[in-house]
């Protein structure tokens, strides 16, 4: 879920692998996966996230390390969304859609959406 966090891209889907992780499908995306990393969190494989990773921060959300997203922060918002700390995302929210995905707030995530694909994983939409 922790793909969704950062990366979004109009017609890109984050599959589940059933492993728990996401591989990511459609432009700009392709050949990325996102793997537990053990801890809650999730690691980044693949062009352009290899080195990432979203360690699990202990309170229902996510610290960024590595290129890119170093000091980053996706704080869990208490209703099942996270807002964004940090240098690019300060003053967004990924807010819980309650249908199990979730919509942006702010910046450049306004009218953003990603739902859930009812596999586990998520696609991305444009609110119009």
């Amino acid at each position: 879920m922790v793909a969704i966090l950062f990366h979004w891209n109009p017609d890109v889907r984050w599959a589940s692998d059933r492993q728990g992780g996401f591989v990511g499908i459609g432009r700009g995306v392709e050949g990325q996966k996102w793997s537990p990393d053990g801890g809650g969190g999730f690691r980044g494989e693949g062009p352009g996230i290899a080195g990432m990773r979203w360690g699990a921060d202990g309170k229902g959300g996510f610290r960024g390390y590595g290129p890119l997203i170093e000091g980053l922060r996706w704080a869990a918002d208490g209703g099942g969304g996270f807002k964004g700390e940090g240098a690019l995302i300060e003053g967004t929210r990924w807010v819980a859609d309650g249908g199990g995905g979730f919509y942006g707030e702010g910046h450049f995530l306004d009218g953003r959406r990603w739902a859930a694909d009812g596999g586990g994983g998520y696609h991305s939409e444009v609110r119009r």
